[in-house]
């Protein structure tokens, strides 16, 4: 890093730092890293998704304490390879797990039930963070109806909802399954609501 290149952090072996072979290649560890577990291991009492704190490492070994039940666990790095930085982990390797905060990149790709586990985990606090051309779909409900197909005389009915987003630009979406989504949701014009666009008709 910029700071480790000016000599203001320590890095490397100065920093307690060392390289251990994983599964997933060589990466470094030091005392304060978060790790994650992939494969269970009894022997170990770990479980697939269990992340811990590093408090020692040591030629061959790495000595963590588990998140949760606050158990320290030695790590033979010989036997056991499964490991990597926990920093940041997967929406499904966080079910059941409590934290004291989150933070969440949220996608397109989240249904209902990935955002319920999400944005439920944190004890005190979570984050929600968001590229802005990943919800292109949501927005305030300008209109909603079936007409030909991108207002089209010459095509056929299909059903459109269109979106102003904050900066004022509208978009229309067409699509199959718009109509059953609109009167099951019946959302309000002036309402913000978000999309999952699926296909469409022309």
């Amino acid at each position: 890093t910029e700071l480790q290149d000016r000599g203001e952090l320590a890095q490397g072996e100065d920093a307690g730092a060392l390289t251990f072979q994983t599964n997933d290649g060589k990466r470094e560890f030091a005392p304060g890293d978060r790790i994650v577990f992939l494969e269970n291991n009894r022997d170990l009492g770990v479980k697939n998704g269990m992340l811990a704190t590093v408090d020692h490492v040591e030629p061959g070994r790495i000595i963590a304490t588990l998140d949760g039940r606050g158990d320290s666990v030695s790590v033979p790095m010989g036997d056991y390879q499964a490991i990597d930085h926990g920093y940041a982990t997967t929406i499904h390797k966080n079910q059941g797990a409590t934290v004291d905060r989150s933070y969440v990149m949220a996608s397109g790709m989240m249904d209902r039930h990935l955002t319920y586990v999400a944005m439920t985990r944190h004890r005190d606090g979570v984050q929600l963070y968001a590229a802005q051309d990943e919800f292109t779909n949501a927005g305030r409900l300008v209109e909603h109806g079936a007409a030909p197909y991108e207002h089209d005389p010459q095509k056929s009915d299909s059903y459109f909802v269109t979106l102003e987003n904050d900066k004022g630009e509208q978009r229309t979406l067409w699509g199959v399954g718009l109509e059953r989504a609109m009167k099951e949701a019946a959302p309000e014009i002036g309402e913000k609501i978000g999309l999952q666009h699926e296909g469409s008709t022309p």
